[in-house]
């Protein structure tokens, strides 16, 4: 990530990477040393953690069984299926 240009953004995309833990030692001490200074960058952090333990725990949720017979049907122009 060393090579992303510092931007507006620049930080709030680094707070990402650093939730994830995809930062490089160097890059991620750098950044510390941001985070320690700023309420914002923290709160983003946090909110970046929250949202991948959400996602680590989240389940796939299976479609109805006959879901594929009714678009199939729909696509055909079956009027059986409105």
């Amino acid at each position: 990530m060393s090579e992303r240009p510092a931007g507006p953004g620049h930080l709030r995309d680094q707070a990402a990477a650093y939730a994830l833990g995809s930062l490089t030692a160097e890059e991620a001490r750098s950044f510390e040393r941001e985070l320690a200074r700023s309420d914002e960058l923290q709160r983003a952090v946090a909110e970046y953690r929250e949202i991948c333990a959400l996602l680590a725990t989240a389940r796939g949720v299976a479609p109805p069984a006959e879901l594929k017979d009714r678009l199939l049907r729909r696509i055909r122009g079956d009027p059986a299926s409105e």
